[in-house]
Formats: C-alpha cells, sequence, structure tokens
C-alpha cells in the first residue's frame, strides 16, 4: 500500500472517529488545493499513538508504518514493532515480514527490550530471536 493510501486511511479514519458525535449539517467544504502536505512524521506518530489508545490497532500500525516512511527512527520502529506485535496474535499473519523487518532496523542491544515488551507476548520471533520471547 503507497503512503499516499496509508495517510489518507489514517486521516479518513481519524475524520471518522472524531466526527462521531451528531453535528448540524454542514455546506460543502470547498475543493481542497491540489498541493500535497509535506510528510509530518510527527503528526502521524500522534494519530497513530491516539489510535492505539482507542483501540483500534490496524490504523495505528499503518500510521506507524507512514510516520517510518517519512522519517524513520528507532522510536518509531519501537511502536510499530510493538502495535504489529499485537495484530500478529490477533490473527494478522500477513505483516510478519514488515514486523521482522522492523525488529532488524532496531540496535540489538533493543531488540530484546522491545520483544519482551510486546503484550501479549508475540511466538513470530522465537527462531530469530530465541532468549526475546522465553518467560
Amino acid at each position: 500500500m503507497s503512503l499516499a493510501r496509508r495517510l489518507a486511511l489514517v486521516s479518513v479514519v481519524a475524520l471518522v472517529a472524531t466526527s462521531a458525535q451528531a453535528d448540524p449539517p454542514r455546506k460543502p467544504a470547498a475543493p481542497a488545493k491540489s498541493t500535497p502536505k509535506p510528510c509530518d512524521a510527527n503528526e502521524l506518530e500522534k494519530r497513530a499513538i491516539e489510535q492505539a489508545q482507542t483501540g483500534n490497532t490496524q490504523v495505528a500500525f499503518m500510521g506507524f508504518e507512514a510516520a517510518i516512511q517519512c522519517k524513520p527512527s528507532e522510536q518509531l520502529y519501537f511502536r510499530a514493532v510493538i502495535t504489529g506485535c499485537k495484530l500478529y496474535t490477533q490473527g494478522r499473519r500477513d505483516i510478519e515480514s514488515r514486523l521482522k523487518r522492523y525488529v532488524e532496523k532496531l540496535p540489538a542491544s533493543k531488540r530484546e527490550t522491545v520483544l519482551k515488551a510486546c503484550q501479549p507476548p508475540c511466538t513470530l520471533f522465537k527462531t530469530q530471536f530465541p532468549s526475546a520471547s522465553d518467560p
């Protein structure tokens, strides 16, 4: 999925979530200018955190991925792995290769820490990092 589609999906979900309250009907807004906004990793991360806190794990994961596309950082990889582990344990096996890639981007000293922080525990990395999934 392209970055533009991910950004659009995260924005739409956030808009739907915040506009769930009954508002009086409004006139349609003027068409937006076609100038694309620059990528804002901090804003994407903030929205992804909000989605994670409300239980929208899939949207949160996509938001962290979009933020990584903008400006990769150790913190974003950490958040993507934590959120992705939750999705993986909920049956989303299609994200396996992306999760492994994000774990590999973390410094070796942080890998075990992030994998132990996954709740519920993620068994995906048992063979890749054996000590990370031990109790």
